[in-house]
């Protein structure tokens, strides 16, 4: 026995007393006492049967500096309960003198009470165990530790107080902040949960670890942890209590999967999905759910909700004549500068091409309205500047007006649609407000489309076809084709009822599509009958000039048909020109070169008519009507006709004039010089069933 203080807690023994020694060693226990320091004081027992050290080896260190290091943690806090508590703690681990050949022990440690200079007494027990039995439970015990680390969730065990008694890396590696051997109630206070949006606080008595400790299971909750200032982990957990033999409950047991890199990845992926790659602006997606939430918004705060339809004017004229990248840093600066003017809540979207959508609420009313967009068509007009773009960009903007929040986003987007294509209408680079007048030609367009897709899927769409005659011999030499639709009820229905509509809803490209093969049909069917020397006119629209295939697709059409090229007109507008000219100047040169008679219609209509005369590889013009009608009783026209067939004889170009209604009007444009004839005073559109072959002359 060791004993060189009146102070310690065996120095009441009389100095013969070695029985006491015996006494000790005969239970197989070592009892020692701590200093205040919480070192070894004195140590009795089989000391060196039990930590193979003798007993003066361990008197002045503390008990920590024997425990294997990966349980040091775990045994200091365990130490700390036998002061907090005031209750004697059994602490099972590994101990070793020398820092192997270690020994399994339980050391139960308590508080005496009246003990002067003694802090805890304790006491080592060997931990008793078969050679076999200890070695299965090591190496299940390994085979656990492995599993547990190969695992991608992390995974946790603790006690009935809260602490973490097991755990595998993933706990530290995604920052769970949860220190080992610490209470529930002592680190649950420094948690800041939220729910699964990141935004919500969340009680933190709601997440899985106080839950499970109620008795409550827990699938699949999702809940996140602020672990630094500035960085959000997301979780999901399963788990529950775990209850011993008698039913008593020791603790809990979880998974927590750490979600915060797919989220991550979610977001990227949604934010990708719903914003526009080129501007950074959100998308077409998310219209509906921006309205709707703007229109709960309005009916909340009794205030109106303005939706604007924005069109570039031109943009079109930007990529043809300069370059797509041109275009594509023209929406860019245009999307920066739009966002700019108006507030941060309201929503600017890019629908796609060069249309935008501006969402603005908390407005008083219509004025409001007009006010952002005057500041959206200046935003528009600066950043054209800016880009020093010499084409003359603009914007045209069509407001539809949700006043009570009940609107349909639906309505909404399609009155908002009409008005912009109002404000184009009406001369571009203006605003047009929604009303009843619109409604009214929106409906109308609406029945429209559905009467023209209903015509083209009964194949009602029927092409007509008006003689053109030779102004000198009366003979005729070729047909206009145009379109006509064949109603059950009110008859044969003319193209100016439906073009605008096909051309807005892009039907037009069907439509092309029957009227050029129903022409060519026509036209093989003359040339069956001897007619080798007629041709006829077609006008195709934009769009279909503007398919990349076009010339092969009229190739193609023109040979199954068994005509030549040579025998088609093809007439294009001179405001068709101005829309794209570089992009048609490239196809009506292949058309020309494939022996396709390309035409100018509505010549002289226009400020660029000379320019196109002269500059394009035109077979002829046609003069527009608006000279035709009065040139037998108005000298001035008859003086414009004149120049114009002067100037088209001197390039090259034979002249037709259109909208013939008269005698003298036919005899005045042959005394110029005109070349062909074309009106009804010769001859109205006919179908080609109803065609005569021997009505070859007037």
């Amino acid at each position: 026995m060791n004993s060189t203080s009146d102070q310690k807690v065996f120095a009441l023994l009389p100095p013969d007393a070695s029985w006491l020694d015996a006494a000790f060693a005969a239970t197989g226990s070592v009892f020692f006492a701590l200093d205040g320091a919480g070192c070894i004081l004195d140590i009795i027992g089989p000391v060196l049967e039990t930590l193979h050290a003798e007993p003066g080896q361990l008197v002045g260190k503390q008990p920590v500096s024997l425990v294997h290091p990966d349980e040091r943690e775990r045994f200091l806090a365990s130490l700390k309960d036998v002061h907090r508590f005031d209750r004697m703690t059994r602490i099972t681990g590994r101990f070793s003198l020398r820092g192997s050949d270690w020994r399994r022990l339980h050391m139960d440690v308590w508080r005496p009470s009246g003990v002067v200079g003694v802090s805890v007494i304790g006491r080592f027990t060997a931990v008793v165990q078969s050679t076999a039995l200890e070695a299965d439970l090591l190496r299940e015990r390994n085979l656990f530790n492995q599993l547990l680390q190969h695992l991608q969730t992390a995974v946790i065990v603790c006690d009935a107080q809260g602490k973490i008694l097991i755990h595998n890396e993933l706990l530290n590696k995604h920052k769970f902040a949860i220190p080992p051997m610490t209470p529930l109630e002592v680190w649950l206070p420094k948690v800041t949960a939220f729910t699964d949006d990141g935004i919500t606080p969340l009680d933190v008595q709601q997440t899985p670890i106080p839950r499970a400790l109620r008795g409550e299971r827990v699938e699949d909750l999702r809940f996140a942890i602020q672990v630094a200032p500035d960085e959000m982990r997301f979780r999901r957990a399963w788990g529950g209590p775990m209850f011993d033999a008698s039913g008593a409950m020791v603790g809990a047991v979880f998974a927590i999967h750490d979600v915060t890199d797919q989220r991550r990845v979610e977001t990227a992926l949604l934010a990708q999905a719903t914003h526009d790659s080129l501007t950074g602006l959100p998308n077409r997606s998310v219209v509906q759910e921006r309205l709707q939430a703007a229109l709960a918004r309005s009916r909340r705060s009794k205030t109106p909700v303005a939706v604007l339809f924005i069109d570039l004017d031109h943009f079109k004229l930007v990529n043809d004549t300069i370059d797509h990248a041109a275009g594509d840093r023209l929406l860019v600066a245009v999307a920066q500068q739009v966002r700019a003017v108006i507030r941060p809540a309201d929503t600017l979207v890019r629908l796609g091409g060069d249309e935008f959508l501006a969402i603005c609420e908390n407005l008083s009313g219509v004025g409001d309205a007009l006010t952002v967009a005057d500041r959206i068509r200046a935003a528009v007009t600066h950043a054209v500047r800016t880009l020093g773009i010499e084409i003359p960009v603009s914007a045209s903007i069509g407001i539809a007006m949700a006043q009570t929040g009940l609107e349909s986003p639906d309505s909404l987007l399609t009155d908002a649609d009409t008005a912009m294509y109002r404000a184009k209408e009406s001369g571009r680079d203006g605003v047009e407000v929604f009303g009843e007048e619109l409604r009214a030609k929106a409906l109308a367009r609406i029945e429209g489309q559905r009467g023209l897709t209903a015509a083209i899927e009964e194949r009602r769409i029927r092409t007509h076809f008006q003689p053109i005659f030779d102004a000198a011999s009366g003979r005729m030499v070729g047909a206009e084709a145009l379109a006509r639709i064949i109603d059950p009820v009110v008859g044969i229905v003319e193209a100016g009822s439906f073009l605008d509509v096909a051309e807005e809803t892009g039907l037009v490209t069907q439509l092309d599509d029957i009227v050029m093969r129903q022409a060519l049909a026509f036209l093989a069917e003359r040339r069956a009958e001897g007619k080798l020397d007629l041709f006829v006119g077609i006008n195709l629209s934009l769009r279909t000039l503007g398919r990349a295939d076009v010339v092969s697709w009229l190739a193609e059409a023109a040979d199954a048909a068994g005509v030549p090229m040579n025998r088609i007109g093809l007439e294009i507008s001179e405001s068709r020109i101005l829309t794209a000219p570089a992009l048609l100047h490239g196809t009506i040169e292949a058309l020309a070169e494939r022996g396709v008679h390309v035409g100018l219609d509505h010549f002289g209509s226009g400020n660029s008519s000379l320019a196109f005369a002269r500059q394009w590889p035109l077979a002829f013009v046609k003069i527009d009507r608006l000279y035709v009608a009065d040139v037998g009783t108005n000298p001035q026209s008859a003086a414009i006709i004149d120049s114009l067939i002067r100037l088209a004889h001197a390039l090259r170009q034979s002249v037709t004039a259109q909208g013939v209604e008269t005698a003298e009007q036919a005899a005045v444009l042959r005394s110029l010089g005109c070349d062909f004839l074309q009106g009804f005073y010769l001859s109205e559109p006919v179908s080609a069933g109803d065609w005569e072959t021997d009505q070859s002359q007037v």
